[in-house]
């Protein structure tokens, strides 16, 4: 895969420590935009979705969330805009 890629998670701040999610982190592929299709995928409204993880909300899981994008890499991401960011039940 000649993708770029970076590391995403989402962790509950007061329950997991960030090296652990760190180390339990997807990867996320980061088409170029003249790559049609693949991941990520295009929506309907002219917007391209990923996902970056997903979390349990139980009864006894309370407090911040924390969604992250990140690189580990020296190979630098340059141009990415963000317009929104959804949080939706599994």
């Amino acid at each position: 895969n000649n993708l770029p890629s970076a590391k995403s998670n989402i962790r509950f701040v007061n329950y997991e420590s960030e090296i652990v999610a760190e180390n339990q982190a997807n990867t996320v592929h980061l088409p170029r935009l003249q790559e049609s299709g693949g991941i990520p995928k295009m929506r309907g409204d002219g917007c391209m979705e990923v996902k970056l993880g997903y979390f349990d909300s139980k009864k006894d899981t309370d407090g911040p969330i924390e969604a992250r994008l990140f690189e580990k890499n020296h190979f630098y991401k340059i141009g990415l805009i963000v317009e929104g960011v959804e949080f939706r039940p599994k």
